[in-house]
């Protein structure tokens, strides 16, 4: 057996995790079952369309603005009929849900417009 010198290097112990079989079979269940606990929010392409139908039924309830519609804005939730009249559209906060939870995003609902919304 030699000697150790201050140069010479300790040999590293390993460090093992001692894990009971019951850890071990709730973190399996865990990671199976936590995809359907949190639902993934939608594709872009799946919730703009989603949106889009979503003003566009909106213009489908009123022939008149339909008639004068100019432009609907999916990323602004706007419909813009006649000269200068904007319908805003928000989501409907779920009330199942609080803020931080995962899951797709809630449905456009209409907030206001600037003109009446009377048939003229």
């Amino acid at each position: 057996m030699t000697p150790r010198t201050a140069s010479s290097p300790t040999p590293q112990r390993a460090t093992r995790w001692h894990l009971s079989p019951l850890t071990g079979a709730l973190a399996t269940a865990a990671l199976l079952l936590a995809p359907g606990l949190a639902p993934a929010a939608l594709p872009p392409d799946v919730q703009n369309i989603k949106d889009a139908e979503a003003l566009l039924q909106w213009v489908r309830e009123r022939p008149w603005v339909a008639a004068q519609l100019t432009r609907l804005d999916v990323r602004e939730a706007r419909v813009h009929w006649g000269a200068s009249c904007t319908a805003t559209f928000e989501r409907q906060r779920p009330q199942d849900r609080l803020p931080p939870m995962p899951g797709p995003a809630a449905p456009l609902v209409f907030k206001a417009a600037n003109c009446p919304l009377d048939r003229p």
